[in-house]
């Protein structure tokens, strides 16, 4: 398993991406640790993902808000 595409997919990218977005707004109301690194792992997750693979502008802007969130973990 060294190519990405023998990553096995389990779920679609709009299905992490709405999970990222709960998390978000579940951090701004109640800020934790943990929940910072929970949205870590969901941009990362994300930026693995082949439907993201393909969209240059949309895998910058994941890969600037994953350098924040991991600078708030």
């Amino acid at each position: 398993m060294n190519n990405i595409s023998d990553i096995p997919v389990a779920e679609s990218g709009a299905v992490i991406e709405k999970r990222l977005g709960f998390m978000i707004r579940r951090y701004l109301s109640k800020p934790t640790k943990s929940l910072a690194q929970k949205v870590v792992k969901q941009l990362e997750d994300l930026l693995r993902h082949p439907d993201c693979i393909g969209y240059p502008d949309d895998r910058c802007g994941y890969k600037k808000m994953l350098q924040q969130w991991r600078a708030m973990t």
